[in-house]
């Protein structure tokens, strides 16, 4: 129950969309939220209904071994009736009120015992005085409470037994007293029904015997009259019942001739139906072949057409591939072309450097003829510039006379 609390609790609590949840079914188990929380709330109160009911049920039993329901038994509990320090508004019932005041009890006897332990004073010797002098107040106290407070208090369990047990017993002994009186008017009536006091005919003395009335002389002759018309109809029917039974074999037979005649239709009704089913099921069956016919045709003419395209897709892919590979494949000679010329002039310019390392005075007379070159072709440089410039001068005064 605890587990589903804290699932329950978190499920209400996250603003996911799905969840995990063990306390179901033991193992971790992925749910939707909602799901998850409609679950966790029925399996919650399934389980508070279940402890509930083991309470109410343990109670109960406990309350009757108390009770001595099921035959007399030493109790396992000190604490029973009202207990005013451990439970001052009411009675300390047999069931988890006794479970509780026997804890509270134990729980104080502890720290009495803890208390006498470390040496504090008993509450009998904690106050100033004889033993003569302690008990004197204590009886004083008992008497005063016996004159002045009621057994029973106004409001109490106690009060409402009584009271219940009161009403109980007024009802019971007015019911007693009904059935008394009911019981006594039965015997009455039935003394003198089998008395024969008021019968007609008094035990054969003629003087006591009751002359019939005349409403029962006249019941007498609707019966007699009764009797005479029940004998002409048993006559009457006598005769008639030879009519009846041709009319019933009439009619019996006119019932199983109709009903012949009904099954003959029916069965016709359904061999009719039968042969209109196979009739439009052969006939659909030609239609279908006729088209399956028309539908193969159309497939294998869209096959074909299928497999040719598929066959020009692929053979044109082919080609396309080809040249843009030889295309890749040029590039890639010439791209490995540049990099094996650009390694193999890295090498020369390595060997060279080496070569000049090692060559000092060759290397010296190289930088002063590099020198030299550079200097006369600057000035050749600077001479062809100052050429141009004097040609351009030249040609604009020309084109200004011009």
């Amino acid at each position: 129950l605890d587990a589903l609390d804290r699932e329950l609790h978190d499920a209400h609590a996250t603003q996911k969309e799905y969840m995990e949840v063990k306390a179901l079914h033991g193992y971790r188990t992925m749910m939707w939220t909602n799901n998850a929380r409609r679950a966790l709330d029925r399996e919650h109160n399934r389980y508070v209904a279940m402890v509930v009911a083991c309470d109410i049920v343990d109670d109960a039993l406990e309350w009757m071994l108390e009770g001595w329901h099921f035959g007399e038994r030493e109790s396992h509990y000190s604490v029973a009736g009202y207990v005013p320090s451990l439970k001052p508004e009411g009675f300390v019932r047999a069931g988890s009120d006794q479970v509780l005041a026997q804890a509270a009890a134990e729980k104080r006897a502890g720290e009495r015992r803890q208390a006498e332990e470390d040496g504090a004073p008993p509450p009998d010797s904690a106050a100033v005085g004889s033993p003569r002098t302690k008990a004197e107040a204590i009886e004083r106290a008992a008497q005063w409470r016996l004159g002045t407070e009621k057994v029973v208090k106004a409001g109490s369990d106690t009060e409402q037994h009584l009271d219940f047990t009161e009403r109980t017993l007024k009802f019971g002994l007015f019911c007693i007293t009904l059935m008394f009186f009911r019981a006594m008017s039965l015997v009455r009536r039935e003394k003198e029904s089998w008395g024969g006091e008021h019968d007609a005919i008094n035990d054969g003395d003629n003087s006591n015997r009751a002359r019939p009335t005349e409403e029962r002389r006249r019941m007498r002759r609707e019966e007699q009259k009764q009797q005479e018309r029940q004998k002409k109809l048993a006559y009457a029917l006598s005769r008639a019942k030879v009519g009846e039974e041709r009319t019933r074999r009439r009619v019996e037979k006119e019932k199983a001739e109709a009903a012949r005649k009904l099954h003959e239709k029916v069965r016709r009704e359904k061999r009719e139906l039968t042969a209109c089913g196979r009739l439009q099921a052969f006939y659909r069956g030609h239609l279908g072949r006729k088209a399956a016919r028309r539908w193969a045709i159309k497939r294998a003419e869209l096959e074909a057409m299928n497999a040719l395209m598929t066959a020009s897709a692929i053979t044109i892919e082919r080609v396309f591939r080809g040249y843009m590979g030889r295309i890749a494949a040029s590039v890639a000679r010439m791209e490995m072309a540049e990099f094996i010329s650009m390694i193999r002039l890295e090498e020369a310019a390595a060997d060279e450097d080496e070569y000049w390392k090692t060559h000092a005075y060759a290397r010296i007379k190289r930088n002063i003829s590099m020198f030299v070159k550079a200097s006369f072709q600057r000035k050749k440089d600077l001479g062809q510039e100052d050429l141009d410039m004097i040609q351009k001068l030249t040609q604009g005064m020309e084109d200004e006379d011009g």
